[in-house]
């Protein structure tokens, strides 16, 4: 059995394969200096095969800047709504099914939304958008396709040039470390594949971007990934930097939470110096080393700061005394771990400053 796609118009990114919907502009909103604009969506469709399909949508979220609708589809051939011009944010909430006719009634069938849900767009009154809702269902390809506001339905029962995409059962890395994806092509290979790693199946996009169809890509995670989120990483096949939608593949990934390394830092028992001397404070770092080290010197456990600076982590930096300094007073060299101009406070030491009089 294999599960095939069923695209049905609404996400802004997507797919040139589609028609796109036409934005009309209403002579009585050009009078107000405010242009809107006309989305038609098909919510039934016959197959050449002779099946019938539609789309109950119970709840779908429109937001707007200024304003926010939701609709109740249920039963509806086909959505047509007009929208004020600019950023709007889509919902298909929870309740949604896709439905096939059989006899006289219509029957749930096994679907999934795999396209962002939520997603952004934006409406340009006057001019075409494409957008995309994507869905995985099993028998047959479908796709819901638009003309210039009047309902082009495509439906391609037979695939040409089929295409498959073989990649690992799952990933797992954590952040800032290198993520290594791989895939293998058969069929119709194309040129380029289209790569992203999302959280939530769409929610947020780390990676998106188009490159050689080599079977391998390089990935470094950001810092910011939430293990307690869910990731996947896709592949798509893609030619001329434009993704094609005719293979695809999803793989869990796992995202670990980075224990800290064990690290040391060591400088000498202490430091004197009159004030308007300089000194060389020195250290050196054991274990997981970073990059820079921050470094300050304090008066009183923290009380006042006359030095408090990130540096390369290359075991020493002069520094000159002010000459304000008061010998009367207890003051500390403190040296810890930092990366990207960052405390790590990973490990850290201090030793004794003596100002001399």
């Amino acid at each position: 059995m294999s599960i095939n796609r069923l695209s049905l118009g609404l996400f802004p990114f997507l797919f040139s394969a589609c028609n796109p919907i036409m934005q009309e502009r209403p002579s009585d909103t050009e009078e107000r200096g405010m242009q809107e604009g006309r989305i038609s969506i098909p919510l039934e469709v016959t197959t050449e095969s002779g099946n019938t399909y539609r789309l109950q949508l119970p709840s779908v979220l429109l937001e707007g800047t200024t304003e926010s609708m939701d609709l109740d589809l249920r039963g509806q051939e086909e959505m047509q709504q007009s929208l004020r011009e600019g950023e709007w944010l889509l919902t298909v909430n929870e309740g949604w099914s896709l439905e096939r006719l059989e006899g006289e009634s219509y029957v749930p069938v096994d679907a999934e939304i795999i396209s962002a849900n939520p997603t952004s767009f934006f409406i340009s009154g006057g001019e075409s958008t494409t957008v995309v809702i994507r869905l995985l269902v099993v028998g047959e390809v479908l796709e819901f396709g638009y003309g210039d506001l009047e309902i082009d339905v495509v439906v391609d029962d037979v695939v040409e040039d089929e295409c498959s995409i073989t990649v690992p059962e799952h990933y797992q890395a954590g952040p800032h470390e290198v993520l290594s994806l791989y895939w293998e092509m058969d069929g119709d290979i194309s040129d380029e594949v289209y790569l992203a790693v999302f959280s939530e199946w769409g929610e947020t996009y780390y990676l998106s971007t188009t490159t050689v169809n080599d079977g391998h890509f390089d990935w470094v995670l950001p810092g910011d990934l939430d293990p307690e989120l869910s990731y996947h990483v896709y592949v798509e096949n893609a030619s001329n930097g434009e993704r094609l939608v005719n293979c695809w593949k999803y793989t869990p990934l796992d995202v670990t939470e980075v224990e800290p390394d064990d690290c040391s830092v060591e400088m000498e028992e202490g430091y004197e110096a009159f004030p308007g001397e300089s000194i060389r404070i020195s250290w050196e770092m054991t274990g997981a080393v970073s990059e820079q080290v921050y470094i300050s010197v304090s008066s009183e456990g923290g009380q006042n700061y006359y030095l408090s600076t990130f540096t390369d982590n290359d075991g020493s930096l002069d520094w000159t005394l002010p000459e304000e300094l008061d010998p009367q007073l207890s003051y500390n060299v403190y040296v810890e771990d930092a990366e990207d101009d960052e405390r790590l406070v990973t490990c850290w030491t201090y030793a004794d400053l003596e100002v001399l009089d």
